[in-house]
């Protein structure tokens, strides 16, 4: 560590580590866009966390109930998640990056849905848990 570095939180780093562990059952990282999702490892306080999601068949209502439980389980109740979309539609139509906030208690949408899926697809963000 440089001696110009802040150490990194031992609850910012707890909480990371598990998103990252997390989202890998869903999918691949990559910081630059070439895979599923990417984690930013950016520690700017209050134990919260950042992901982008660069692939439209990744982030399902699982991955963000699985990332909620990921929240709670980690012991950071006050934390909050943003997953920013960094998605192209079909022909390069650029998605609005509006996503979701993920905390212990609540997932809360800030995007248009209709209009994202208008851009990527209809499938997008639609349960893909097995029809009993």
């Amino acid at each position: 560590m440089d001696d110009d570095e802040d150490p990194v939180d031992p609850g910012w780093q707890r909480l990371y580590d598990a998103l990252v562990l997390t989202c890998k059952w869903f999918g691949d990282e990559n910081a630059f866009g070439r895979a599923d999702f990417w984690v930013v490892d950016d520690d700017w306080g209050c134990h919260n966390q950042k992901l982008c999601v660069s692939s439209q068949a990744f982030l399902t209502p699982e991955v963000a109930l699985a990332i909620q439980r990921c929240v709670r389980e980690a012991g950071a109740p006050r934390a909050q998640v943003m997953i920013q979309l960094e998605l192209q539609g079909e022909a390069g139509a650029a998605v609005p990056p509006e996503g979701l906030i993920v905390t212990a208690d609540a997932i809360t949408e800030y995007w248009n849905l209709e209009r994202v899926r208008a851009i990527v697809g209809d499938d997008f963000y639609r349960s893909r848990a097995p029809v009993s």
